[in-house]
């Protein structure tokens, strides 16, 4: 009898649940298809499937932690000299809230043997170890631009002296036998053609600080190609082949987003002329009344990093209120944060050369002239200034037409003003003559939308 009553009444609280009514707690019911004594904490909106005796809890898709970047690459800078497996390193701003803004870096064999201070790198991460700072392990590390310490990067081997792992060019004698991966290597975008087989349209490359082609461009291609050419290559994804002793990586043309065959050693260095970093663009929205917002980047290049999600259709459905608060997916934000790399000529025949520790001072008078307030021109400085006051000089412009050419804005509803800053920063042992550059007063009129960026040359 007992077990009969309870049987009732659990069928009675599963119709309960399947109606949406309300459980006796007051709360509504909730889908989540668990066994008996599962522990489920699901944010708002998830169907978890789970099974017994376990625990899950859903962080928002925007938010970055250690979890979230296992198995992913970060950016960051060599803060010194690395001794061969082990690295000290500034990480980039995306990920300060989950790493800290220093982390010791481990790595399972010598990655970081020519590597040096002041290189960007890229870091593919396995684990974290909690501590001050962070100990974090990485299974691979690439360099992304080279510091000024770093001759060994900049030393090109002679043609002859490349070789291409033998496994990979088995590997493509018997392509069937191959099991391709997707996976988020990130590629270092400076290379050179080492071998070419014409039969198979197979183009084996390497990176351009290194003598070993470890990947392949398995063709037709639409440009033309000569072994030993430097070429500048970047995909938006690649497979991965990998064995106990081996790791090759493949790029099938549909998956390439540029490839350009570069003249002379001499372009390879003047990194900034083929694709520029625009760091930081910060949107700021300022709505008259609370209005739901939706933003697209239109461009070219490669987005790197976007805070909250960047979608397929964009930024959609933001809530903004006149004081800048931004609501997206229950979550509140101050501004839409982006980085990408573009292709953009500055022109730098105006502007200003300042002395390194005079950089706060000239940034307060230029973006005051320009027209931002001072919550939006603190952020700017606060982001800009270690960079900026670290070299004896800097030649700064602020740029708009070759900024707003190569990455176009989408409001919707659009903005009544509409404010985008671009500084370009090119850092300097000794001061030049320039002539000084004038702004334009900025008015500030119903709906406003204020964005700030930049670029920092080698």
């Amino acid at each position: 009898m007992k077990k009969t009553l309870s049987a009732i009444l659990a069928l009675l609280l599963l119709i309960l649940v399947a109606s949406g009514c309300q459980t006796p707690g007051g709360e509504q019911g909730t889908d989540t298809h668990t066994p008996a004594d599962s522990t489920v904490s699901v944010a708002p909106e998830t169907d978890a499937h789970t099974t017994a005796d376990s625990t899950v809890s859903a962080a928002p898709e925007t938010e970055l932690t250690v979890e979230s970047l296992i198995d992913n690459w970060i950016t960051g800078v060599l803060s010194k000299d690395p001794d061969g497996k082990t690295a000290e390193v500034e990480v980039c701003t995306p990920y300060v809230n989950a790493l800290g803004k220093n982390i010791h870096v481990s790595a399972p064999y010598f990655l970081f043997s020519d590597m040096r201070k002041g290189d960007e790198i890229r870091l593919l991460i396995s684990s974290v170890d909690e501590g001050e700072p962070k100990t974090v392990h990485v299974s691979e590390a690439c360099v992304v631009i080279p510091g000024p310490n770093n001759d060994n990067y900049r030393q090109i081997p002679p043609l002859e002296d490349y070789t291409v792992e033998q496994k990979l060019v088995d590997y493509f004698g018997a392509e069937s036998q191959l099991k391709l991966q997707e996976s988020n290597y990130y590629w270092t975008p400076m290379n050179r053609v080492i071998r070419i087989d014409r039969e198979r349209d197979v183009y084996y490359i390497a990176p351009y600080y290194s003598n070993i082609a470890r990947f392949a461009v398995k063709g037709p291609l639409a440009v033309e190609l000569s072994e030993g050419d430097h070429i500048y290559l970047d995909v938006s994804k690649h497979y991965q082949y990998s064995s106990a002793d081996f790791h090759s990586y493949v790029v099938y043309p549909e998956d390439i987003i540029k490839l350009r065959v570069l003249e002379t050693w001499e372009y390879i260095e003047q990194y900034h002329i083929y694709e520029d970093v625009t760091e930081k663009p910060a949107l700021y929205l300022y709505p008259e009344a609370p209005t739901e917002i939706s933003v697209k980047l239109i461009t070219d290049g490669k987005l790197t990093c976007t805070y909250p999600a960047y979608g397929h259709d964009g930024w959609q459905k933001v809530t903004a209120h006149p004081d800048g608060t931004l609501i997206k997916d229950g979550r509140e934000y101050y501004c839409l944060y982006w980085e990408a790399a573009v292709d953009m000529e500055p022109d730098m025949t105006k502007g200003a050369c300042v002395k390194g520790e005079d950089s706060a001072a000239y940034l307060e008078y230029a973006l005051a002239a320009l027209g931002l307030t001072e919550r939006e021109a603190n952020e700017f400085i606060i982001y800009w200034l270690p960079r900026l006051e670290q070299n004896p000089y800097n030649l700064i412009t602020f740029q708009t037409e070759a900024y707003t050419s190569v990455v176009g804005l989408e409001i919707t509803p659009a903005p009544d003003s509409l404010l985008r800053v671009c500084m370009v920063a090119q850092p300097l042992d000794a001061p030049v003559e320039i002539e000084a550059q004038t702004f334009e007063p900025f008015v500030r009129e119903g709906f406003v939308a204020v964005e700030w960026g930049g670029v920092m040359l080698p």
